[in-house]
């Protein structure tokens, strides 16, 4: 990344592009599927808080041009079946230069009757009030809101105006979470105003006893995101919250892509967004140096998550939906038809289906499933060893 205040286009870092592509390939499916399903009398509101100048020295698109270019993708093969009244872009930066630049570039594109932009000078969270004020349906209501927020720095966005943001009733929120940045103010300390910027960066002081000054950078850096995930998920109906990690060089934090939703089928299409520029890394790990060297980590395999998911519910009867919703938001895959279909076979669980539902695995269709109690081992194991527990 730049410097926090730019003066000049910067080149594009190989985990600039990857965040490009997995922005890009969630607005494809996320202006398709609320284009279809949105009331003719709802736009779509897509706000990107930290736009950028929209182009880099070495590539000719930034995270604007990336969004329009969905939403009229979106619409244009929808034809007759787009239902949305339209979508609206706003786009925000405090850089005077950066906003001409960006605005200059977005009049580049061809118009679209049912697409409209503005581009906005200012610091993200100081215009996000006159946004609320304009959108209300948007921040009030039900007519859908996704926001975009990739912040120079851990300060960027205080919780304040996440809360705003996820308050609403059809809101997504896909932030960069400066965990590199946020543990540079933690270790300096008063040098750093740590107190000031981890309580507003948290919303409270829910930091203090859980992030201390010492320690390894990488696990500090994840403790900070899971206390953040918590939080997330303390805004009512929050109940999907996901972390994509982006590594400057193998084991070194740089920052999280943290994505929050309150529909199941968001964050679905996000881990699909982001498994299809993981795919060639193997795991939700975008690394800097694995863009030269290649894959680090198997991805997305059902049997690698068994003995997780199983250990969370042994020995209880729960609802499919939990189920569900605990792998989606706590392992790499999309969703649990896989990993059932193992348990199931190997008799560590017990599925109850509605009538008729046969042995098909689909959550529509399960009422409970019951996890046999004990510690669930591979069937390559030992018979013995299958279940440890009493």
């Amino acid at each position: 990344m730049p410097s926090k205040k730019p003066r000049s286009l910067w080149s594009a870092p190989p985990h600039t592009l990857a965040k490009l592509a997995i922005l890009r390939n969630y607005l494809n499916a996320y202006f398709a599927i609320l284009g279809r399903t949105t009331n003719h009398t709802r736009e779509i509101l897509y706000v990107d808080g930290f736009a950028g100048p929209n182009e880099y020295l070495d590539h000719p698109r930034g995270s604007p041009t990336e969004a329009m270019n969905a939403a009229a993708s979106a619409i244009r093969a929808a034809g007759t079946n787009w239902r949305a009244k339209g979508v609206a872009c706003v786009f925000i930066d405090r850089e005077h230069w950066i906003v001409e630049h960006c605005r200059r570039k977005l009049s580049e594109l061809p118009p679209h009757d049912r697409m409209r932009f503005e581009v906005l000078e200012g610091r993200f969270d100081e215009v996000l009030p006159s946004l609320i004020a304009r959108y209300p349906s948007h921040f009030e209501d039900d007519a859908p809101l996704f926001v975009f927020a990739d912040p120079f720095g851990a300060t960027g966005v205080p919780f304040s105006s996440v809360q705003k943001i996820l308050g609403a009733e059809r809101s997504e929120l896909f932030l960069n979470f400066d965990s590199d940045g946020l543990i540079r103010i933690l270790k300096a300390q008063a040098a750093g105003n740590a107190d000031e910027n981890l309580t507003s960066i948290f919303g409270n002081e829910a930091w203090r006893g859980v992030l201390t000054a010492e320690g390894d950078p990488l696990k500090l850096a994840r403790s900070a995101l899971e206390l953040f995930k918590e939080r997330l998920r303390s805004i009512r109906s929050v109940k999907y919250v996901f972390a994509f990690e982006m590594q400057k060089h193998e084991g070194i934090p740089d920052y999280h892509l943290v994505f929050a939703s309150k529909h199941p089928l968001g964050l679905e299409k996000m881990k699909e967004a982001m498994r299809a520029i993981a795919r060639d890394q193997g795991g939700f790990t975008f690394c800097d140096a694995s863009a030269r060297i290649g894959s680090l980590f198997r991805f997305d395999r059902p049997e690698d998550w068994a003995e997780t998911v199983h250990s969370q519910f042994t020995g209880k009867t729960v609802s499919a939906p939990q189920v569900w919703d605990f792998v989606l938001n706590e392992t790499l895959l999309v969703n649990a038809k896989g990993v059932l279909e193992r348990l199931e076979k190997e008799k560590f669980v017990t599925i109850a289906r509605k009538p008729g539902a046969g042995k098909r695995r689909d959550l529509h269709l399960m009422e409970t499933i019951t996890f046999k109690p004990g510690k669930y081992l591979a069937p390559s194991a030992p018979k013995e060893g299958l279940f440890d527990g009493s």
